[in-house]
């Protein structure tokens, strides 16, 4: 029985990462929605066909309605308390509950809680407040009545306090990392533009970042810079024209690659943000200070300072000032240091397979470490009478749906009110036909549509989605799946609405049933972006003659 996870903290590319490495690593993943400000400054954080929302419905072998359940348990803003049917039904399905932050929400979660939770540190602005709340932490996890086993996983070792010793029994050090297949984009070189570009997001809010931007732009003087990031200038107090508005991500990983160097904007050791390692992975050179939390997790990888100051280290942003006005335009001197900055962070201290390494020592080979005692002790009878048996979805649907019997040229409808749905609500659309309708002012983007079809005799069909779309948008709307539990893994036909534009539109699937299969049920997954509106007219079945290239093996 593979660990199950909970993730439950509010960053982007952090869920986009961490989670992607735990599915990749056999731990399957319920990711939580999520309601802190951090996160919805995001504007695609709950935009699960977003190419930075991670995958993680694919190996879940649990139950929608019971996934969803949990998904919506929000310990940030209950301080870690539940309701008595909430705690029994993560205890019964949740080995680890990943969070970070809030001292009063591990409590919480301590008082019921029987798995692990596994308490992430990736960095923090304020030592003195982080001291604090290690000093909290520490308190409550000595605490007798505390029922779950705790994990401190800091980012490197240098973020672990060297006191509290309750805090630090336990221990997980997996180091932040970034997949250089994701940025995609590469350093421009010689053909960059005469631009430095940092990221502070943010600014609009946070006293923090507003502290380093002044820092920052009070200091580089000599060089054009801009500013990229999570910024909403429409709430922004400060005149400035570099600091650019949000970009989506392949705009800003363009515009870093588009720039001459990276300034890190960070000035604290303990606080360690994506964009410069980003950075670095495209080949972009990285100016940062010594104080930068770039700086711990080198020096811990074995890099002295000596050789931090040959590629790209200052002591302060005055220095780093009157070196890039002199060296700005050196492409060559900038392309070496790039060169070994590469080498430092992407095969070394920020690197995938270094953190997959860590995820496996200390998770994978030590699964009695996080596996939840409550879950071990429910019972498979147990679970199938509680969730009607999600580890056996096509063998319990099949008893109940009457097998469907197609000839070529049959067709069949299924329309929304004979469908599971999750979000929306069906109205007569169209004519008067029902019709599932989704409203970007009144739902959430998400898994719109879960639901079983009938068993279909052998045979090659056409199966149709059809969609009116009342508001347009430039992007993705809507991504279907319709397909078969092949033991653990849900072998699927995926089709994408992509720029709809008002009117009715089609998403098509080809369906090949092999003699001996007819007893399968097939599983609709509907995903929207909560972008622009419209209504799912429902999905209708054609039986097709047998196209020429269908070998055989498929033919009763």
């Amino acid at each position: 029985m593979p660990l199950r996870l909970y993730w439950n903290y509010p960053h982007l590319v952090g869920r986009f990462q961490e989670v992607t490495l735990f599915l990749q690593a056999g731990i399957e993943v319920v990711c939580a929605l999520d309601h802190l400000p951090s996160a919805e400054a995001d504007l695609n954080y709950h935009n699960e066909m977003h190419e930075l929302y991670p995958a993680w419905r694919k190996s879940l072998k649990l139950a929608n309605d019971i996934s969803e359940q949990i998904r919506a348990f929000n310990p940030y803003e209950t301080k870690g308390q539940a309701t008595s049917e909430l705690q029994a039904l993560i205890n019964d399905h949740i080995d680890i509950i990943y969070a970070g932050g809030q001292p009063d929400v591990v409590e919480g979660l301590g008082e019921w809680f029987t798995g692990t939770v596994l308490f992430r540190v990736m960095g923090f602005p304020n030592w003195v407040g982080q001291q604090t709340n290690f000093r909290k932490l520490n308190d409550i996890v000595a605490n007798p009545a505390f029922k779950s086993r705790f994990v401190l996983s800091c980012g490197y070792e240098g973020l672990v306090p060297n006191r509290y010793g309750h805090l630090t029994r336990n221990r997980a050090e997996i180091n932040g990392w970034v997949d250089e297949e994701r940025v995609l984009h590469r350093w421009a070189e010689a053909d960059s533009d005469r631009c430095a570009v940092t990221a502070i997001s943010y600014l609009h809010f946070h006293a923090y970042f507003r502290d380093q931007y002044f820092k920052l732009s009070g200091a580089i003087s000599d060089f054009p810079f801009r500013v990229v990031g999570k910024n909403d200038k429409a709430q922004l107090d400060i005149n400035d024209s570099r600091i650019v508005g949000e970009l989506d991500f392949s705009e800003l990983y363009q515009s870093i690659a588009r720039a001459r160097v990276f300034i890190d904007a960070g000035h604290y050791p303990s606080h360690l943000i994506w964009p410069p390692v980003e950075a670095a992975m495209m080949g972009v050179p990285v100016l940062f200070l010594r104080t930068s939390g770039l700086v711990d997790p080198l020096r811990a990888a074995g890099y002295d300072f000596q050789s931090l100051y040959e590629v790209g280290m200052f002591n302060t942003f005055d220095e780093l000032n009157a070196w890039l006005a002199e060296n700005g335009d050196d492409i060559a001197l900038l392309a070496g240091i790039a060169r070994r900055q590469k080498v430092m962070f992407a095969d070394h201290t920020f690197g995938r397979q270094t953190a997959m390494k860590a995820v496996k020592k200390h998770i994978i080979e030590k699964p009695w470490n996080f596996t939840n005692p409550a879950r071990m002790d429910v019972s498979k009878e147990e679970k199938k009478s509680r969730l009607q048996a999600q580890n056996s979805k096509d063998a319990i649907v099949s008893q109940e749906l009457t097998p469907l019997m197609l000839d070529a040229g049959e067709s069949r409808w299924f329309m929304p009110q004979q469908m599971r749905t999750l979000k929306g609500r069906v109205e007569r659309r169209n004519k008067g036909r029902p019709t599932l309708v989704l409203n970007p002012k009144t739902d959430q983007a998400g898994q719109v549509i879960e639901t079983f079809l009938p068993p279909v005799k052998a045979g090659w069909y056409l199966a149709t989605l059809m969609v009116e779309v009342y508001e347009g948008h430039d992007g993705p709307v809507l991504e279907a799946e319709l397909g078969r539990w092949d033991g653990a893994s849900f072998v699927a036909e995926r089709a994408n609405l992509h720029q709809a534009v008002p009117g009715l539109a089609e998403l098509e699937f080809e369906l090949a049933v092999r003699p001996g299969a007819e007893d399968v049920s097939r599983e609709l997954r509907v995903l929207w972006s909560g972008k622009g509106s419209l209504g799912i007219i429902g999905l209708r079945l054609d039986a097709a003659p047998y196209p020429d290239w269908l070998g055989t093996e498929h033919r009763p």
